[in-house]
């Protein structure tokens, strides 16, 4: 079974990937159109339809890691709701870096290993 649990280090990659990628893909696509005006505080409207799909795409990476992440805690995936209301949002994104997940198994898998694939197995000492 594939486990749906990320750790605290795996969350802070999920929160801040999309974000650097996104500001990078957003920075080039403004460079490369000429967006970006100084006569006019706002830049100009129809790149600001561009950056849409942009920030969506972040917000759903980032949702779904803090689900991820909640599972990893032992909570229900509609705790994510709570990111909605301001200031709960904060507390809860604290919750979520600071933590410490299950250390065993739980209903919604095993325990992460940040960076699992690329660890070797372990070696079973035979008797």
């Amino acid at each position: 079974m594939m486990s749906n649990r990320i750790g605290r280090l795996e969350f802070l990659f999920w929160c801040s990937a999309p974000v650097i990628v996104g500001s990078v893909v957003f920075a080039i696509v403004a460079l490369s159109v000429g967006a970006i005006d100084a006569n006019t505080p706002t830049g100009d409207p129809k790149f600001r339809s561009l950056l849409a799909p942009v920030v969506l795409f972040a917000a759903i990476v980032i949702l779904k890691a803090a689900v991820s992440r909640l599972h990893d805690l032992g909570w229900a995936a509609w705790v994510v709701v709570l990111a909605f209301i301001p200031l709960v949002d904060i507390v809860l994104f604290l919750i979520l870096f600071i933590a410490p997940g299950q250390k065993a198994c739980n209903e919604y898998g095993e325990p992460p290993l940040f960076l699992g694939r690329w660890r070797k197995p372990k070696q079973v000492a035979q008797s």
